[in-house]
């Protein structure tokens, strides 16, 4: 059945993570572009992402976050501008914009 004192833990530090890289990239594109974005999130199909979508939704719906299509959000000129990134990493748009 496994330890699920450690499963609470990894899933704390899951959803701590995943609020920790909301606010990092939010405050990237307000210092960075000036602006809010439209953020696409990208959740790969695993198990602690199923067993905590809901928590994660919730959470984004409690802070004000609304969701949106892809359409809606590729509108942004974000995903139009030069992508400058040209090093190993880069995972976000906004990174990749920037060059950094």
């Amino acid at each position: 059945m496994g330890d699920q004192r450690e499963a609470q833990h990894i899933a704390t530090a899951y959803l701590e993570h995943m609020k920790e890289r909301t606010a990092y990239f939010q405050a990237l594109s307000q210092k960075a572009l000036g602006r809010d974005v439209s953020h696409i999130l990208l959740l790969h199909m695993n198990k602690i992402n199923a067993d905590h979508l809901d928590d994660l939704l919730a959470w984004y719906d409690t802070n004000g976050w609304t969701f949106i299509t892809v359409e809606q959000a590729l509108r942004d000129p974000l995903f139009t501008a030069p992508d400058l990134y040209t090093g190993p990493r880069g995972l976000s748009q906004i990174e990749r914009v920037l060059g950094e």
